[in-house]
């Protein structure tokens, strides 16, 4: 076990978000641990967004805002919020990066942070369940990239994608310079794990319509993080 004090920072990435935020975090502030932090990079956002989001969030208990000048992809926010808790002078365990569009319930942010306290050197993944009610798409893009995780990485992973992780203050530096700016940096993520070092849980799996409140492109964001799983296995392959 790591010497990180028992900080535990609530990271959630938003580009101009609904005023579903503003319910998520509140609810947070009321459940989460006394020494619990929440961080939220705003990714810029139009100033609208600044006046009816961001603005009252700053003024909400254990919120900390940081503001991108420009939209810059949900990976340049991560790596943005893991500098800022690296920088900081009370040590942390780590922090627990969510969605803030209401697709990850509260409780499954509390749940990933127990369960970062208690493995606090391994990647925490919330795992939603895929059943028939998923969008076709997405229920063959999840199947396909979870059969390439296990067939050709060896990394047997129930779900690649998800957006709730706990992630360890120790993994941090690593992770702040991984490339990647979009939604294919939570896949760099997965392949700077070392091997064993992961731990899943259930999730309460929520769908939205794909046009509601998601920045997520199924035709290039795929093909990004298709070809971050390719290079890095061509370049193993080489090895």
């Amino acid at each position: 076990m790591s010497n990180h004090s028992n900080i535990i920072y609530f990271i959630l990435p938003a580009y101009d978000p609904d005023e579903k935020i503003l319910a998520v975090v509140r609810e947070l502030t009321e459940k989460k641990s006394a020494d619990a932090q929440i961080l939220i990079i705003d990714d810029g956002s139009t100033p609208m967004h600044q006046k009816t989001c961001f603005a009252p969030l700053e003024t909400l208990p254990d919120v900390t805002v940081l503001h991108h000048e420009v939209n810059r992809g949900k990976g340049a926010a991560l790596k943005t919020a893991f500098r800022f808790i690296l920088q900081q002078n009370a040590p942390a365990l780590g922090g627990v990066t969510a969605d803030c569009d209401g697709q990850h319930t509260v409780e499954d942010m509390l749940e990933a942070a127990k369960f970062l306290r208690q493995h606090p050197d391994s990647l925490v993944l919330g795992c939603r369940r895929f059943s028939d009610d998923l969008p076709w798409k997405s229920r063959i893009g999840n199947r396909l990239t979870k059969w390439i995780f296990r067939a050709l990485l060896h990394r047997p992973l129930a779900d690649t994608q998800t957006g709730l992780r706990g992630v360890p203050a120790s993994q941090m530096p690593v992770y702040a310079e991984l490339p990647g700016n979009g939604f294919e940096f939570e896949t760099q993520m997965l392949l700077a794990t070392p091997q064993g070092k992961f731990f899943e849980f259930p999730i309460e799996t929520i769908y939205f319509d794909q046009n509601s409140g998601t920045h997520f492109h199924p035709v290039k964001d795929t093909l990004r993080i298709y070809g971050v799983i390719f290079r890095f296995f061509l370049h193993r392959g080489k090895r």
